[in-house]
């Protein structure tokens, strides 16, 4: 039923507990799972003398999400999961409603921290949204 599925995480332990359902779920339907770190740029916009600061801070920022992007992407490609991966800074719904055209899932899948950062997302994309609360 899906074949691709789309997994917002931003790195929290929360966030993280839709895995075991869409685990589950491209397991029993063969699916390709996207995952996205859609994360908001952290700091203050630079000045013009401390502009290497920035670009560094961001640099750190892109490779810890990198790195914690991967080990996931290991633990279900362990388990027989297909998965591949993008890490990706900015607004995060903003982020996921275009990863969602581009990409054309079936089902997003989303942990709920029971905030309704992601409630716009129901306004502006027409694919199914998993909703997990935690």
């Amino acid at each position: 039923m899906y074949k691709k599925i789309l997994v917002p995480i931003d790195g929290s332990k929360r966030a993280e507990r839709v895995l075991h359902h869409v685990e589950k779920m491209a397991i029993q339907n063969n699916s390709d799972v996207v995952l996205l770190m859609a994360t908001p740029l952290k700091g203050r916009k630079p000045s013009s003398h401390d502009a290497q600061y920035y670009l560094n801070s961001f640099d750190r920022q892109k490779i810890a999400a990198e790195a914690y992007l991967k080990v996931i992407q290991t633990a279900l490609n362990q388990k027989k999961v297909k998965t591949r991966g993008s890490v990706e800074f900015g607004n995060p719904v903003e982020i996921v409603v275009a990863k969602v055209k581009d990409e054309s899932p079936d089902l997003v899948a989303i942990a709920s921290h029971g905030k309704k950062s992601f409630g716009p997302l129901l306004n502006k994309i027409s694919t199914p949204i998993l909703f997990i609360t935690s």
